[in-house]
């Protein structure tokens, strides 16, 4: 009998660790991204395209579910700060989400010797668009580059 209750004294020690041991790690998940929040809405571009990539692909462990449209925000304003990853990330959202001419734009700009698969990913995009796309797209270029920092 008292070795019976040893038994379940341990299977409730070992089934406690384990819920305190996964609470702190989603916990200290959940404080990372708050971290990367923090200084996202700071200014620091590195941090904003790392929200960008989080709120791409979502984080369960820290509760943050997938959002296409705070992903574009982080991105895009990464991106106009010269975070070259972020250009790059922000085209291949644009041209997973369908967008040819968003795509083509900033795989422009994210383009250079490099990087050569974001010119690949812009040829393949460029094959799919009609000439009214294309001009529209290399207005947007201009647009975007008046606005990179």
């Amino acid at each position: 009998m008292q070795k019976a209750v040893v038994i379940a004294l341990a299977f409730v020690l070992a089934v406690s660790l384990g819920i305190s041991g996964y609470l702190l790690i989603h916990k200290s998940e959940a404080e990372r991204i708050a971290d990367i929040e923090k200084k996202a809405q700071a200014g620091d571009a590195v941090a904003q395209f790392q929200l960008g990539q989080v709120y791409i692909h979502g984080n369960p462990d820290a509760g943050v579910e997938s959002d296409a449209e705070q992903a574009e925000q982080w991105l895009q304003k990464s991106a106009v700060q010269k975070h070259k990853a972020a250009q790059y990330a922000l085209g291949m959202f644009y041209q997973s989400a369908g967008d040819d001419v968003g795509a083509y734009a900033w795989l422009s700009i994210a383009a250079s010797p490099t990087n050569d698969l974001a010119a690949q990913f812009r040829d393949a995009a460029t094959k799919r668009m009609t000439e009214a796309q294309l001009a529209e797209a290399r207005q947007l270029i201009v647009q975007l580059q008046s606005e990179i920092k």
